[in-house]
């Protein structure tokens, strides 16, 4: 019996590892442009390269703000750990991301010392889990739908104003290496601009420029909760904030600054 022939499909990771380069697979490619790495899977590499750097303490990453200088090919891009600042209570690091064209990608990563201090009462808001029967939040056939799995809280894609969702990671951003709950925070803050959307995606276009993701604590578990929603004076630039929860309760804000275009055609 004869039939016609399938499609790969996409690896279960969006990098793998060959003589020090991330090579990036199908599960890279932007959805804006597919010569292109999206910005997602891009912060997602920052933390993770970061991850893998020692700390002379045990510390907690309080702060990711990931600029983005230049589309990034979909090629295999490297990566270059400066140590900016390091004491007794915190360090600095600075993250590269180099293409062959140059450097794509910078960030810095603020980690702290941790020690035991009075929390914030309001900080164990309620983030009940998922509803298992809520609608997803990403089509399920599109790039980072095939990343994610999502519950939408509120809002959606096609809706304008503030929305909600929840998203965990299937497979892993890089091959043989679980993603933690930090990678997994780190690239869901890139997705502030499609929940909380000011305007109809259908024409305009709001890209994002940098990626900001501060945290009070360690997220932890499988799923994450976004709320976001976006600002603007009407001038062609537009500011997202969102607050991030874990099952736990609240674990911190993210940021995007954007630019903002009507769509031709």
């Amino acid at each position: 019996m004869t039939g016609s022939a399938q499609p790969n499909p996409l690896p279960m990771h969006c990098y793998e590892i060959e003589d020090g380069r991330f090579i990036p697979t199908g599960r890279s490619v932007s959805p804006w442009n597919s010569r292109h790495q999206n910005g997602v899977v891009l912060a997602g590499l920052v933390a993770h390269i970061a991850d893998q750097h020692p700390t002379p303490i045990p510390m907690t990453t309080v702060r990711i703000i990931t600029d983005i200088m230049h589309p990034t090919a979909m090629a295999p891009i490297t990566s270059h750990v400066e140590v900016l600042r390091e004491g007794r209570n915190l360090q600095l690091l600075g993250v590269s991301l180099i293409a062959e064209a140059g450097t794509t990608v910078k960030a810095t990563v603020l980690r702290v010392r941790q020690v035991d201090t009075p929390p914030d009462p309001h900080a164990q808001e309620n983030a009940s889990p998922p509803d298992a029967s809520a609608p997803p939040f990403l089509p399920e056939r599109s790039v980072l739908g095939r990343i994610f799995e999502t519950r939408l809280v509120s809002g959606g894609l096609d809706e304008c104003g503030a929305g909600s969702c929840w998203s965990r990671v299937e497979g892993q951003l890089v091959l043989d290496t679980p993603v933690t709950p930090l990678v997994h925070a780190a690239m869901f803050a890139d997705f502030g601009s499609g929940i909380g959307a000011m305007l109809p995606r259908k024409e305009w276009s709001f890209a994002n420029v940098d990626i900001s993701l501060h945290l009070t604590r360690a997220p932890v578990g499988e799923w994450l909760r976004q709320d976001a929603a976006t600002q603007s004076a009407g001038n062609g630039v537009a500011v997202v904030s969102g607050k991030m929860f874990d099952v736990k309760g609240a674990i911190g804000r993210t940021h995007q600054t954007l630019f903002v275009n009507r769509i031709s055609g």
